[in-house]
């Protein structure tokens, strides 16, 4: 696992003019979940959960896992961003879905404990400051399914070049199930052989 030693903290504001961006110009937020470059990630993630689970989505961004959730006929309870934007967008992309986006910090959030099977984070933890304490928080024995890259970003704490670091990073507080690296080709960068690490576990 690496840092990013000077790393200062990114707000929602920061986020809501990402997505802001990302929305006006049609950048991926825009496109549907299938034709995502996390497509490949989030078919990973949803593969490792039961259809009778009920979703919790920690860090639901514009709610295209949502979306390809739901089209596979998954329980999608819960999704929650602390960017206004994000949410909107993702109220709107899925209206059937459309009262249970919140918009909440997952650093304060009692959302964490709340009624749900499954807590999925894709590409939300790396924005974490404290994560650990955030995944703490959730309740022993609960399903956990996240992704984190392999790679660094403007709003990454940390990124896992290697399986093994990523395993030891989460090991103390989730019981790791499988381990799968998945593809990533995103217009962050024009690099070959990044990674989005799957983890599924249980909370100990």
């Amino acid at each position: 696992m690496r840092r990013r030693l000077k790393k200062i903290d990114i707000h929602s504001q920061w986020y809501d003019r990402f997505y802001l961006e990302d929305l006006a110009s049609g950048g991926d937020c825009t496109v549907a979940a299938s034709a995502s470059v996390y497509a490949p990630a989030w078919s990973t993630v949803l593969s490792r959960i039961e259809l009778v689970e009920r979703i919790a989505d920690f860090g639901c961004g514009v709610g295209q896992l949502a979306e390809l959730a739901a089209a596979r006929g998954y329980d999608y309870k819960l999704g929650v961003d602390f960017s206004q934007v994000a949410v909107e967008a993702a109220r709107k992309r899925n209206p059937q879905l459309a009262d249970r986006f919140v918009v909440a910090d997952l650093n304060q959030t009692d959302l964490l404990v709340s009624e749900y099977d499954v807590a999925v984070f894709t590409e939300t933890l790396e924005h974490l400051r404290d994560d650990l304490t955030v995944l703490s928080k959730i309740p022993s024995g609960r399903h956990v399914v996240l992704t984190v890259p392999s790679f660094d970003y403007t709003s990454h704490f940390r990124f896992f070049p290697d399986a093994a670091g990523c395993w030891r990073y989460y090991a103390d507080v989730l019981e790791i199930l499988s381990l799968q690296g998945t593809p990533f080709g995103g217009a962050f960068t024009k690099k070959k052989g990044l990674i989005l690490w799957v983890l599924n576990g249980r909370k100990r």
